[in-house]
């Protein structure tokens, strides 16, 4: 299911470029393993890719989508994000995104799917031997029995040649909950090759009832392709911050 979204995706998003050339587009493609420390259970696994087209020299359109497979969990879980972007100048960009989480799991009644939608603006920018990203989004779901704010920010910094010490926090602000996702880390650039990295986090829900955490493992993989070496954004999900 996840490769024919894909897919079906990509050729939406290439249809919406008649006579675009191979130089219009970049992108990404890779995964990672995240495993909690305090238990086996619930390791997940995502699949990601994320597609860009140059309009021109100051706008671009882009579509990053993810696959989540999560031990013990019998579910199908996808999210998408649109993002429309303008570059301001070489270093520093500017952007709207909608996206959409689905989870699809099978009952004694048959496929049950459940999605929730979210839009928000977003804003990058490069430094020296830094660059940082934030975003805010809202929900947007018809009929949803809650509302929630979503917001970040991620950056990366490079301390030595192909070295980098990453960083990210994500926070959800939610009716029912309150959900942060802190990380650390260092990533490896291969020369030529894909980026690979790994970094630990720490994941927290707080209620009425109080704050649950979990600390966690992390190591992945991406290699980027095109003109400009990747996205200019990341994807957004709500699901994701569980």
């Amino acid at each position: 299911m996840i490769y024919k979204t894909l897919l079906a995706s990509s050729i939406a998003l290439a249809a919406c470029a008649p006579g675009a050339s191979a130089q219009n587009f970049s992108g990404n493609l890779g995964f990672n393993y995240a495993h909690p420390s305090e238990s086996d259970d619930l390791s997940a696994t995502e699949y990601f890719g994320g597609l860009e087209y140059a309009i021109n020299r100051n706008f671009a359109i882009a579509l990053d989508l993810s696959g989540y497979s999560i031990e013990d969990v019998d579910a199908t879980i996808v999210s998408s994000t649109w993002h429309l972007i303008y570059h301001l100048n070489e270093t520093a960009s500017f952007g709207a995104f909608a996206g959409a989480d689905v989870l699809a799991s099978d009952t004694e009644v048959g496929t049950v799917a459940q999605s929730l939608s979210f839009a928000g603006l977003e804003a990058g920018a490069e430094f020296g031997e830094g660059e940082a990203e934030g975003y805010i989004g809202f929900s947007t779901t018809e009929g949803a029995e809650e509302d929630f704010t979503m917001f970040g920010a991620s950056g990366a910094y490079t301390f030595a040649p192909a070295f980098s010490a990453i960083a990210s926090g994500d926070f959800i602000n939610a009716d029912s909950a309150d959900l942060s996702n802190l990380a650390v880390g260092v990533q490896y650039e291969i020369s030529g090759g894909p980026e690979i990295y790994g970094k630990i986090g720490r994941r927290a829900a707080e209620d009425d009832d109080g704050e649950v955490t979990s600390s966690y493992v992390e190591i992945g993989a991406t290699i980027s392709f095109g003109a400009n070496r990747g996205t200019t954004f990341n994807g957004r999900s709500y699901f994701e911050q569980f």
